[in-house]
């Protein structure tokens, strides 16, 4: 498997994860590099197409939620505002389809 990240910022620490492996999938067995610290500047306008993937704490991995942008994935608070204001408009445009 092959990862590549980059972290930037001052403040707020900004990581996009380049995954070899697709985006929004799972593969039992494979074990997936985590977020270690998140992002918390709205960044809700960069954000691309309706999925994310939730990240649990465990170990060095903390809270996180994913999102996938032009420049690769980025780790954001699950805690910050807009990012629970566009978590309630992704499940809202999800189940408005069916």
């Amino acid at each position: 498997m092959y990862f590549e990240g980059i972290c930037l910022g001052q403040i707020h620490t900004v990581c996009f994860v380049n995954l070899s492996l697709p985006f929004s999938g799972r593969h039992p067995g494979k074990k997936l590099p985590c977020c270690m610290v998140t992002y918390s500047k709205d960044i809700s306008s960069e954000v691309t197409g309706n999925k994310y993937e939730q990240q649990h704490s465990k170990n060095q991995c903390v809270e996180a939620i994913i999102f996938a942008t032009p420049s690769g994935t980025v780790c954001v608070d699950p805690k910050a505002e807009w990012v629970k204001k566009l978590l309630i408009k992704l499940t809202l445009m999800l189940l408005t389809k069916h």
